[in-house]
Formats: C-alpha cells, structure tokens, sequence
C-alpha cells in the first residue's frame, strides 16, 4: 500500500451529507494513479465507501462498492466507450483528468471535466477506466473490438495519455481499425514528439487538436503543430462569466453575443480568427450540404475538413 505524504483521514459525515467533494475526489483520484495493484484500489474503494452517508443503493457508497465488487470479479460496471448525446454525438472514452495529464499547467485550476465529478456514474465511470487502463487493458480492447464499423470515436474527452506505454496502446487499437475516425484533444505534448523523434508513424485514422493552458511553452507547441498528426488548436479563451449563467431558458451557444465575445477574446489573445465552438459536435461546420465536425473530420484523400483555430469560452 502506497503511502502519501499526506495521508487523508476524513471523520463519519453527518447524516444530512449527500455529496462527494471534488477535493476528495481528486485525492482518491490521484490514489488511483498511483495505487501499486487493483486490489489495492478496490480496497480504498470500500474503505471511503464506508466514510460516507447510507443510501437507496444509487449514492455515492453504493455505487464506489458496486465497483470494486465488478472489478475484482473481472467485469466493468460502467460502460467503458461511451454512446453519443445532443452535445457529443460520437463514441468516446474518458479517464480521469488532472491525475493522468501530465501536460496539464493552468487548465487543471479550472478543468471542465471535474463537471463529472457531481454524480457518481461520471467520476466512477472515469475511475473504472483508468484502472482498466493500468491493471486490464484486455477489457478495454474487447470494449474497443466490439465498437460497429465506420464510427467517429473520440480519446479522450476526459483525461489524456498519461504516459508513452498509453499511447502506444491507442495508437496500436487505432492501427486495428482503419475503419474507425478517432481523434482528440491532448496537453501531453513532450509523449507525441517523443513518438515522433523515433521515427514512429502516427495512425492514418488519429488526428489531435493541440489544447491550452499546459504547462509547456510556445516552442513545443509549434514543434507539436507541425505534426502531421496535429489538425490545428482548440483553445479555451477567458470571457464575461455572465456567459455562463444558470438563467432557465438561456443557451450560451444559441447568443450571439457569446460566440462575437469568444471571437474577441481569441483576437486580443493574438490567435487571429478563429471558429467558435458551437457546442454541439457534427453540428459546427458543413462539407458538401451536410454538417460536419470542425475538430477531427477528414476528406477522402486523409486531410482534414477544417484548418483553423477553434476557440471556446471558459467553461470551467
């Protein structure tokens, strides 16, 4: 068992407690990183269960057992690739962020993925996968085998590659399956032009969009735009906060004055002109009288449908 400088002890929560923090969260999250077996995580697992209130079988105890129990008995709990919605119509898969980005600078203050972490089916969802990740990667190919022909799949929406021995395995699983258009977005930047400095050839199916607020600095991002991999940035740009306001009824992607506010901003951050993020995906740019994804769409002869910059408001 892995002992951390500072050990986190938490007293019996009152009976009125409904809500697992994100400060405790990111604590068992960084556990999980670092935990040398799953027994191990399977085991911190039942033990913060035990810290926390009782409930009807769908709270936060009951749900972090139900994992453990599945993962020890060699299933997953949650579906490993998830199905698409309104906002992300495609095929994703997600790990848990901050602890597996090692790229991370600035975002992880105010990274959007700990949104997940309000209900226990996001941030156990992002758990399971990440000890798939570690300790069962075969799990994660038979869910990935399993995904039908000619889908759009996206790596990750939360999390990122962690390490090279990650993204030599995704990129393995993409080699696979040429008939699958995968992409993503990704701060590990130092991973991607290591490959590349080995001579490694990137999958023909793989396109990354170069995301901000890492910890590296123009040059590397230059080096990592220069990729053949690399479509372009997607960059989150500071905006008024009344953009994200709760109002009922209001849709900060339907106001054109948020989109107009998303462009200036980009315009005094010096990146020029840029595509504002629709918040919809398939829905943000059209091809030959359909609509089409501006982030990893690729024509016919493998380019890519868009070029330019994306930007969207800080949502975190």
């Amino acid at each position: 068992m892995i002992v951390f400088k500072k050990a986190w002890r938490r007293k019996k929560p009152s009976s009125k407690r409904s809500i697992y923090s994100n400060v405790e969260a990111l604590k068992l999250a960084w556990f999980v990183m670092r935990c040398p077996t799953l027994a191990d995580a399977c085991a911190e697992l039942r033990r913060v269960a035990d810290t926390l209130p009782a409930d009807e079988g769908r709270g936060w105890g009951s749900m972090m057992r139900m994992l453990a129990a599945g993962l020890e008995a060699g299933t997953a709990p949650f579906a490993i690739f998830t199905d698409g919605n309104m906002k992300l119509s495609f095929t994703s898969f997600s790990a848990l962020p901050i602890v597996t980005c090692p790229g991370a600078g600035e975002c992880a203050e105010w990274c959007y993925s700990k949104k997940a972490w309000r209900t226990p089916n996001g941030f156990l969802r992002q758990v399971q996968n990440t000890l798939l990740l570690r300790f069962r990667k075969r799990a994660v190919i038979d869910a990935w085998k399993a995904i039908p022909e000619g889908l759009v799949v996206r790596l990750y929406v939360d999390g990122d590659f962690d390490s090279m021995e990650t993204l030599q395995f995704w990129f393995n699983l993409c080699n696979g399956r040429p008939d699958l258009s995968v992409y993503g977005y990704s701060k590990s930047w130092e991973l991607f032009l290591d490959w590349h400095d080995q001579g490694r050839p990137f999958p023909a199916n793989y396109g990354v969009n170069v995301s901000n607020g890492s910890k590296y600095g123009p040059e590397l991002e230059q080096r990592m735009l220069e990729l053949s991999v690399a479509r372009e940035r997607f960059v989150a740009v500071e905006i008024d906060p009344k953009f994200f306001r709760k109002e009922k009824g209001y849709d900060r992607y339907a106001d054109p004055a948020y989109h107009r506010a998303v462009r200036e901003a980009a315009m005094r951050m010096g990146y020029g002109k840029v595509l504002s993020c629709s918040g919809s995906c398939f829905n943000c740019v059209s091809h030959k009288g359909r609509n089409a994804h501006a982030c990893g769409e690729r024509l016919p002869d493998g380019s890519f449908l868009f070029t330019g910059l994306v930007a969207i408001g800080n949502h975190g």
